[in-house]
Protein backbone atom coordinates (compact mmCIF):
# COMPACT_ATOMS: atom_id res chain seq x y z
CA UNK A 1 0.00 0.00 0.00
CA UNK A 2 2.76 2.63 0.71
CA UNK A 3 4.42 1.65 -2.87
CA UNK A 4 0.60 2.06 -3.95
CA UNK A 5 0.25 5.30 -2.26
CA UNK A 6 3.39 6.83 -3.70
CA UNK A 7 3.06 6.64 -6.89
CA UNK A 8 2.09 9.84 -9.01
CA UNK A 9 -0.99 9.91 -9.13
CA UNK A 10 -2.12 8.22 -6.11
CA UNK A 11 -3.93 4.70 -6.68
CA UNK A 12 -6.27 3.94 -3.93
CA UNK A 13 -7.52 0.85 -3.85
CA UNK A 14 -11.00 1.50 -2.26
CA UNK A 15 -11.60 -2.18 -1.23
CA UNK A 16 -9.10 -2.83 1.33
CA UNK A 17 -9.93 -5.72 3.38
CA UNK A 18 -8.44 -8.99 4.76
CA UNK A 19 -10.18 -11.13 2.22
CA UNK A 20 -8.51 -9.27 -0.67
CA UNK A 21 -4.79 -9.87 0.92
CA UNK A 22 -3.01 -13.33 -0.47
CA UNK A 23 -0.59 -14.80 1.28
CA UNK A 24 2.19 -16.93 -1.32
CA UNK A 25 4.13 -19.98 -0.57
CA UNK A 26 6.46 -17.77 1.55
CA UNK A 27 3.67 -15.67 3.45
CA UNK A 28 4.61 -12.56 1.14
CA UNK A 29 1.11 -10.71 1.15
CA UNK A 30 -0.38 -10.03 -2.41
CA UNK A 31 -3.08 -7.03 -2.45
CA UNK A 32 -5.89 -8.36 -5.08
CA UNK A 33 -9.03 -7.75 -6.22
CA UNK A 34 -8.11 -3.96 -7.81
CA UNK A 35 -11.74 -3.65 -9.23
CA UNK A 36 -12.78 -0.54 -7.27
CA UNK A 37 -9.11 1.11 -7.73
CA UNK A 38 -9.02 4.51 -8.73
CA UNK A 39 -5.96 6.84 -9.65
CA UNK A 40 -6.47 9.61 -7.46
CA UNK A 41 -5.42 13.15 -9.08
CA UNK A 42 -6.57 16.61 -6.84
CA UNK A 43 -10.65 16.20 -7.51
CA UNK A 44 -11.52 14.33 -4.38
CA UNK A 45 -13.36 11.25 -4.66
CA UNK A 46 -16.76 11.18 -3.30
CA UNK A 47 -18.24 7.86 -4.47
CA UNK A 48 -19.57 5.10 -1.87
CA UNK A 49 -17.87 1.96 -2.73
CA UNK A 50 -15.70 -0.89 -0.70
CA UNK A 51 -17.45 -3.47 2.10
CA UNK A 52 -19.10 -1.59 4.97
CA UNK A 53 -16.88 -3.37 7.77
CA UNK A 54 -13.53 -1.48 6.36
CA UNK A 55 -15.25 1.48 4.64
CA UNK A 56 -13.95 4.82 6.65
CA UNK A 57 -16.53 7.21 7.97
CA UNK A 58 -16.01 9.86 5.04
CA UNK A 59 -16.12 6.72 2.35
CA UNK A 60 -19.60 5.86 4.36
CA UNK A 61 -21.37 9.55 4.28
CA UNK A 62 -20.08 10.08 0.50
CA UNK A 63 -17.81 13.06 1.43
CA UNK A 64 -14.74 13.71 0.11
CA UNK A 65 -11.98 11.39 0.33
CA UNK A 66 -8.43 10.50 -0.65
CA UNK A 67 -5.56 8.04 0.46
CA UNK A 68 -6.92 7.83 4.88
CA UNK A 69 -9.60 5.94 3.13
CA UNK A 70 -7.29 2.97 2.33
CA UNK A 71 -5.42 3.66 5.69
CA UNK A 72 -8.54 2.97 8.01
CA UNK A 73 -9.30 0.25 5.92
CA UNK A 74 -5.60 -0.53 7.17
CA UNK A 75 -6.29 0.16 10.41
CA UNK A 76 -9.24 -2.44 10.36
CA UNK A 77 -6.92 -5.40 8.66
CA UNK A 78 -4.65 -4.97 11.94
CA UNK A 79 -7.96 -5.13 14.48
CA UNK A 80 -8.27 -8.78 12.69
CA UNK A 81 -4.83 -9.70 12.81
CA UNK A 82 -4.90 -9.65 16.47
CA UNK A 83 -8.45 -10.80 17.19
CA UNK A 84 -8.96 -13.08 14.33
CA UNK A 85 -12.44 -12.03 14.08
CA UNK A 86 -14.45 -10.79 11.43
CA UNK A 87 -15.31 -6.76 12.04
CA UNK A 88 -18.50 -6.26 14.07
CA UNK A 89 -19.68 -9.66 13.79
CA UNK A 90 -22.28 -11.60 11.13
CA UNK A 91 -25.29 -10.74 12.85
CA UNK A 92 -25.64 -6.99 12.13
CA UNK A 93 -26.57 -5.98 8.67
CA UNK A 94 -24.21 -3.69 6.91
CA UNK A 95 -26.55 -0.27 7.03
CA UNK A 96 -26.59 -0.89 10.89
CA UNK A 97 -22.63 -1.21 10.76
CA UNK A 98 -22.68 1.49 8.70
CA UNK A 99 -24.27 4.42 11.10
CA UNK A 100 -22.74 3.39 13.89
CA UNK A 101 -19.31 3.99 12.80
CA UNK A 102 -20.69 7.30 11.28
CA UNK A 103 -23.01 8.12 14.21
CA UNK A 104 -21.66 6.34 16.88
CA UNK A 105 -18.30 6.49 15.67
CA UNK A 106 -18.12 2.59 16.45
CA UNK A 107 -14.84 0.77 16.31
CA UNK A 108 -14.11 -2.85 17.12
CA UNK A 109 -13.35 -3.48 20.48
CA UNK A 110 -9.53 -3.96 20.93
CA UNK A 111 -8.57 -6.62 23.34
CA UNK A 112 -7.02 -5.74 26.87
CA UNK A 113 -4.29 -7.62 26.06
CA UNK A 114 -2.68 -6.18 22.53
CA UNK A 115 0.32 -4.29 22.94
CA UNK A 116 -0.08 -0.57 23.79
CA UNK A 117 2.03 0.60 20.35
CA UNK A 118 0.26 -1.55 18.34
CA UNK A 119 -3.17 -0.70 19.78
CA UNK A 120 -1.86 2.89 19.46
CA UNK A 121 -1.54 2.38 15.71
CA UNK A 122 -4.72 0.90 14.98
CA UNK A 123 -6.49 3.88 16.68
CA UNK A 124 -4.55 6.04 14.55
CA UNK A 125 -5.56 4.59 11.15
CA UNK A 126 -8.83 4.16 12.17
CA UNK A 127 -9.34 7.92 13.40
CA UNK A 128 -12.78 9.63 12.35
CA UNK A 129 -10.73 12.83 11.22
CA UNK A 130 -9.29 11.50 8.16
CA UNK A 131 -6.22 13.94 8.46
CA UNK A 132 -4.86 12.42 11.93
CA UNK A 133 -4.40 9.23 9.93
CA UNK A 134 -1.12 7.77 9.43
CA UNK A 135 0.17 7.46 5.97
CA UNK A 136 0.89 4.00 5.06
CA UNK A 137 5.25 5.50 4.75
CA UNK A 138 4.42 6.38 8.51
CA UNK A 139 3.15 3.08 9.42
CA UNK A 140 5.92 1.41 7.70
CA UNK A 141 8.27 3.18 9.99
CA UNK A 142 5.90 2.75 13.31
CA UNK A 143 5.53 -1.32 12.82
CA UNK A 144 9.60 -1.39 12.34
CA UNK A 145 9.71 -0.20 15.82
CA UNK A 146 6.89 -2.11 17.84
CA UNK A 147 7.38 -4.22 20.44
CA UNK A 148 5.70 -8.10 20.65
CA UNK A 149 2.20 -6.95 19.82
CA UNK A 150 1.14 -9.72 22.81
CA UNK A 151 0.86 -9.62 26.31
Amino acid sequence: MAYLHGKNPVILHRDLKSANLLLDDSFTVKIADFGLSTAHTCKPLTQNCGTVQWMAPEVLTNSNYGSPADVYSYGVILWELVTQLCPFGNTRAPVEIALSIVQNKERPPIPKWVNSRYRGLVEKCWCTNAYERYKFEEILTYLENIDDIGH
